[in-house]
C-alpha cells in the first residue's frame, strides 16, 4: 500500500469513528432529555390536575373562578412551556399530538377563565351570562384534567 492509499484509508477510518461516536453522544444525549422532560411531565401533570380539582373545589363554594386557582395553574404549566421543543423525542404521533392539545386546551380554557373573571367585575357584565360562561368553564377544566390523568397512564409506556 502506498503512503497516499494509507493516508487516505486512515482519513476514512478517523472520518467514520468520529460520524459514529458523534451519532452515539447524540442518541445518548435525547434519551437523557426524553427522560428528564418525562420526569417534568411526571411531575407537573398531577400538578396542574391538583389546582384544576382545587379550583373546581372553590367554585362550588365561592361561585366564581378564584384568581389565585388560575395564577396556579399557569405557573404549574411553565416546565412545558420552557421544553415543548423536545417532544418530539415521543415517537408516537397520537401521544405528541394529545400532550399538545392537553396543554392547548389548558392554556384556552386558563386564558377565558381570567378573561371572564375580569369581565365579570365590569358594571355592564351581565350575570347570567357570566354563570352560564363559568360552569361551562368549570366542565372544559374538569375535562382537561381527567385528559392529564389519561396522559399520565400513557406516559409510562413513552
Amino acid at each position: 500500500m502506498t503512503p497516499a492509499v494509507s493516508l487516505v484509508v486512515g482519513a476514512l477510518i478517523a472520518l467514520t469513528t468520529s460520524l459514529i461516536l458523534e451519532y452515539v453522544r447524540l442518541r445518548l444525549a435525547d434519551a437523557r432529555t426524553k427522560r428528564l422532560l418525562k420526569s417534568l411531565l411526571g411531575i407537573e401533570i398531577p400538578t396542574i390536575c391538583a389546582a384544576i380539582d382545587a379550583l373546581v373545589t372553590s367554585f362550588n363554594q365561592l361561585g366564581y373562578l378564584e384568581v389565585l386557582g388560575l395564577v396556579q395553574i399557569q405557573s404549574a404549566r411553565q416546565g412545558y412551556d420552557r421544553n415543548r421543543d423536545w417532544i418530539v423525542l415521543f415517537r408516537e404521533s397520537a401521544f405528541r399530538t394529545d400532550l399538545i392539545r392537553f396543554y392547548q386546551r389548558l392554556l384556552s380554557a386558563h386564558q377565558d377563565a381570567l378573561g371572564l373573571e375580569t369581565f365579570a367585575t365590569l358594571p355592564m357584565a351581565q350575570a347570567a351570562f357570566v354563570a352560564r360562561r363559568r360552569a361551562g368553564l368549570i366542565v372544559e377544566f374538569r375535562d382537561i384534567a381527567v385528559q392529564g390523568r389519561a396522559i399520565l397512564q400513557q406516559l409510562d409506556a413513552h
